[in-house]
Formats: C-alpha cells, structure tokens, sequence
C-alpha cells in the first residue's frame, strides 16, 4: 500500500498520517463563513458594460460569482472574494458595497436600479453550445431589427446580447424590466442568476472550511480491505441485468419504472431505508437508499449514478436502448458500493445516502430535482460524488480514470485525487472535458461535487454512445472495477468509517 504516496493539495493543507486531519468538533459552514470571506456587491456606476470599461472575464475567474441584479446597463454582482476587490475596481467605472452577508445582496443594489430592463447572466454547458448561442442570439436580432423597421415591438424577441466572455462560455443579456429572454434560447442553457431574489447556499470554498475535515483521515484499514472486496461479477451482473432485461430504461418507459422497482428491492436487501422520489408526471423516479450516520447524521455524503438510458432521439420511449455504458455502468458501481458500505460491520460518521436518478438523459431532471429539495430543505451535504459511463476503455489505451473538470468542486477534486493515490495507486487519474451529469446539479445547488468518468475524454469518443449497440460487450471490465474502487476509496473516506 503507497501510504506515502501523496499529491500537493494535502501536504498543503499541512496534513499529516500521523496526526489524521485533527479530533477538534466541526465548525458550522455557516459559522465558519463570516470571517474568512469578503462579500461585495458591485455596480458599473451606470457606465454601459459594452466594450472595456466591464472586465467580465477577470471577475468570472477571480470571483465566485454569487448574484446578479441587473437593471438598465448596471449590474448589481455579488461577488464572494477573498481578495482583488482593488483589482476589480480597477477593470471599469465600478462601485462596491460590502455586506455582511449575501442576504443583503438586493437591499444593497436597490437604490442603484433603474426600472428600465433587467439583466441576465448565462452560463453554457460547452464550448459548442456557446457558439451555438451567439449563432442563434445574432438571428434573433436580425429578426427583431425587422420588426423594429415594420413598427412593431421588437421585444417580444428579447435577448439583447450586451456582453460575452468565450473564455468562461458566458454571455449577458439585457431585456426589458420583467421580460424573459427569448423563449427560442435553449431551455437547458443554464441562467447562473436571473433578476431578483434568488436564494443561494454558499458552499466551503477550501477543505478547511468543510465539516469534513475534523474527522475524514488519509488512510483508514476499513477502506483499504473495502476497496479489495469490490467484486467483478457483482459488477457485470448488474450491468447484465440492466442492460439486457428492459428493452429500454428510457425516463419514460416502462423499462425504466421495472428497474426503479429493481433497484430499491436491491438497497431494502442490504437493509437500507429506500424513498422513491417523483419529480416529473411521467417519467420513473428516482430511488434513494440511505445508511444513517452514527455520529452526525444531519451530516449527508451523497453519492449518485443515474440509471435511465436512451438512443438518439431523447424523445424515444420506445426505441431498444440497452445503455451498458451509459449508465449501466455507472449504477453498477453505486450498486456495489452500497453493498460494500452494508456488509463491512462497519459504522459511519456521517449518514450516506445512495442515489439513483432518473431523467439525467432529458436534461438532468431527476438529480436537479433531488438537490433542489436538500438545498431547500436546508440540508447539509458534505460532498456528492457521482459516477457515469465508467466501462469503455479506448482501444490502446491503458486505463486511464477521467475526472470531471466543469461544474465541479476543485478543492474535493483535489483531495480525492490523493484519496484514489493512495488506495488505487496503479490506477492513472487525469481530467475530462465532458460535459454534464448529475454532479452538477449539485453544484448549482451550492454542494462540493465531483464526478468520474471512464477516461480523459468525452462521452462521444465511446462510438456506441446513445444508441442501441451500447451493449455489454463494449465494456472493458478491469477497468470498471478499478474505477469503482477509485469511486469507493473516496466516497467511504468522506464517510469516515468507524
């Protein structure tokens, strides 16, 4: 076992084996908040943020961008800093308030807004919907110039584009006071923020501000011969089952509410409470088995996959859609984990709850549901970790475990990747671009997230992806059983097993 063997980010931290990562009791992230961070709502001081005078791209990569209250050509941005505010008042014609917390966020921008227009902040998912936006966004202008030219309302095709950042795949649209954006920009573009009170959780921006930290060690003997129980034939039975019994587990078809029922027989066998979860009139449900905490059980490590599939046509109820890779695979390794966390004697600091979601294929629906409903319930997730498409090993190529690099948590990424080094150290780590599963709803919900993948690169490298020869055959399952134990080591450290 390479115990020694560790990455940067927790030598940083100033962590030790010996010592573990401290016995003192967790400090509320809410408590711990307050004075470690530096909140601000800036304006541009009623200068127009077309041109220089608004350094967007600096404040998206030096900031976390917390609210945007947008009225005329000012933005009201909520920022969370813990320093740079100089520099930022540098980038233009700005003025900053600074609040006591981010409650105060509206009150403080009110005096400064016009009644004129709102504001609006749009994050794409990639590159290529990026470029796809500013497409569509520049026909609609085209379209509603005519309008203008023909005297009639130019607005009822609102997206006035006034600013973008191609680095950061941002762009900021103007509309009237209380007028949406064009109903044609795609619905499943994210709006990182809207005009308005919008309710937001502030997550741990370090380890050090997480709960976790009191209590998650670097090495623990229960997770070093849980690890080597992951079993193989587990593994491909489940994917067997999955992708071989229903004819498609597509959200909405009755394949997909077979293996919901399925999948919560198999969590009340390992003893687990399981809820099923409705989000959607149609669609199969998700299904969560949770495993309460001893010490902290309002305390929440979620860890997800989810299970429906499809073909081309995202649509398509119908259609044969096996989905062994996406996301057979996947739910085969949250199915192992879950029998692992139940069979090992072991207790566990903190509740754990194993989620299986439904209507990811669709837009992310079931998992955006399920952390919107922790968010607004108050709960308190220490870390979500998620695994999708996990089987597929790109011909000559050694096994190479890809980790999510949007939408994600850097500081958990870190420390995972020192979790995976020391208990998977044959097994290389590296980042993929591939964009999006249910990790990020859990993001936006304000929750550390992170997800794994099968390799370095992106879903539609696997020539199988979303059609119905995406069978069990593709799969190389020495890799799926590595990254599993990878996606195990991890998920039980932040656990802390007792």
């Amino acid at each position: 076992m390479a115990i020694l063997r560790l990455a940067g980010s927790l030598l940083t931290l100033g962590l030790s084996l010996a010592a573990g990562l401290g016995s003192a009791a967790p400090v509320p992230v809410s408590a711990d908040i307050a004075d470690q961070r530096s909140w601000y709502a800036l304006s541009t001081n009623g200068a127009s943020v077309v041109g220089g005078g608004f350094d967007l791209e600096y404040l998206v990569s030096n900031t976390d961008l917390r609210g945007v209250y947008g009225r005329d050509e000012r933005f009201a941005l909520v920022v969370d800093t813990p320093s740079g505010i100089d520099r930022l008042m540098d980038a233009g014609d700005m003025k900053a308030v600074r609040l006591s917390d981010f409650a105060d966020a509206e009150e403080a921008y009110t005096d400064q807004a016009s009644p004129l227009y709102d504001m609006h902040v749009v994050q794409c998912s990639s590159p290529e919907q990026f470029r796809q936006l500013r497409a569509l966004t520049a026909e609609i202008a085209t379209e509603r110039q005519r309008r203008a030219d023909d005297g009639l309302d130019s607005y009822d095709f609102a997206a006035d584009l006034v600013h973008l950042s191609p680095r950061y795949d941002v762009l900021v649209y103007r509309t009237p006071a209380g007028r949406p954006l064009d109903a044609r920009i795609d619905p499943h573009i994210y709006e990182v923020m809207r005009a308005g009170r919008r309710t937001m959780r502030i997550p741990p921006r370090t380890f050090k501000q997480s709960p976790a930290y009191n209590h998650v060690k670097l090495y623990s003997p229960i997770i070093e011969q849980a690890v080597n129980s992951v079993n193989t034939g587990n593994l491909r039975n489940v994917v067997q089952h999955l992708s071989e019994k229903y004819h498609t587990r597509h959200s909405m078809s009755r394949g997909a509410v077979d293996a919901q029922a399925y999948l919560a027989s198999r969590l009340q066998s390992m003893g687990l409470s399981v809820s099923l979860q409705q989000f959607k009139e149609g669609y199969s449900r998700n299904v969560i088995g949770e495993l309460r905490g001893a010490q902290e059980p309002d305390q929440i490590v979620v860890i997800g996959a989810h299970y429906d599939s499809r073909m081309n046509d995202v649509n398509d109820p119908l259609s044969r859609a096996p989905g062994a890779d996406d996301n057979a695979s996947g739910s085969s390794a949250l199915m192992e984990l879950a029998r692992i966390f139940t069979s090992n004697n072991a207790t566990y600091h903190y509740t754990v709850r194993f989620v299986f979601f439904s209507g990811e294929e669709q837009g992310l629906y079931g998992s955006e549901a399920y952390a919107n409903s922790l968010a607004a319930a108050g709960e308190n997730v220490i870390a979500m970790f998620n695994a999708d498409m996990l089987g597929y090993r790109v011909p000559g190529t050694p096994i190479t475990l890809g980790m999510k690099d949007r939408y994600i948590t850097e500081w958990l990424l870190a420390v995972a990747e020192d979790i995976m080094a020391v208990y998977v150290p044959n097994l290389p780590v590296s980042r993929s671009s591939s964009c999006c599963s249910d990790y990020r709803s859990f993001y936006y919900a304000g929750y550390p997230a992170i997800g794994f993948f099968e390799n370095p690169t992106t879903a539609s490298t696997y020539p199988q992806y979303h059609t119905s020869d995406d069978v069990m055959a593709n799969l190389d399952f020495e890799q799926l059983t590595m990254e599993t134990k990878a996606f195990l080591a991890t998920a039980m450290t932040f656990a802390v097993p007792r």
